[in-house]
């Protein structure tokens, strides 16, 4: 009888044990996570602010995506090509950075609008930052140039009347749109800073 007595004691005990195991360990993740949170949101802050003072910097016209969704090139004049002489700030990918004769051009391309691009003329020293800032294509961050123009390339596929080949060559859509400018600065880092 002595051992059917202590039997219940010893179970009990371990369901408690356990109990406060289970309780112990699920609080502990629940404040990894809670810290993990709090991290996330002091970085990003951080980013944030590095931004504003990345804009502050140059005094720069942040264009938002959607002031440039869906618009027509006389919004887009109205918006970066701008009469006070102040640059203009998008988020953008780095697309492309080359040499075109003694000039250096980088190109980016906008989330924001699947036909806008961003090609500015830099320094040797600039687009070589550039380069080394990330991959092509999939460096994100925010550009800042000033647009001296904004141009509409009118492109597509032309197929030969034998369907033999395929050519690209004007087309009848409204076109890929062009800021045309000078390359002030380019600041790595990904949307929504």
């Amino acid at each position: 009888m002595g051992r059917r007595a202590i039997l219940p004691s010893v179970v009990v005990l371990l369901v408690v044990a356990a109990v406060g195991y289970w309780i112990l360990h699920d609080t502990g993740g629940h404040q990894q996570e809670a810290r993990k949170k709090t991290a996330e949101k002091e970085a990003k802050e951080v980013e944030t602010r590095a931004v504003k003072e990345f804009l502050a910097k140059y005094n720069a016209v942040r264009i938002e995506r959607k002031e440039i969704e869906f618009a027509y090139t006389l919004t887009l004049q109205a918006l970066c090509i701008r009469s006070d002489g102040r640059p203009i700030a998008m988020y953008c990918w780095l697309e492309d950075v080359r040499q075109d004769g003694d000039a250096y051009v980088a190109v980016f391309w906008s989330p924001a609008s699947d036909n806008l691009l961003m090609r500015f003329t830099c320094s040797a020293e600039r687009a070589h930052s550039l380069v080394s800032s990330g991959p092509a294509g999939i460096t994100e961050g925010m550009v800042v140039g000033r647009v001296k123009a904004i141009q509409t390339a009118v492109l597509g596929l032309q197929v030969s009347d034998d369907r033999e080949s395929v050519e690209l060559g004007p087309s009848g859509s409204s076109g890929c749109k062009v800021l045309v400018g000078e390359l002030v600065d380019f600041l790595p880092g990904e949307e929504g800073t």
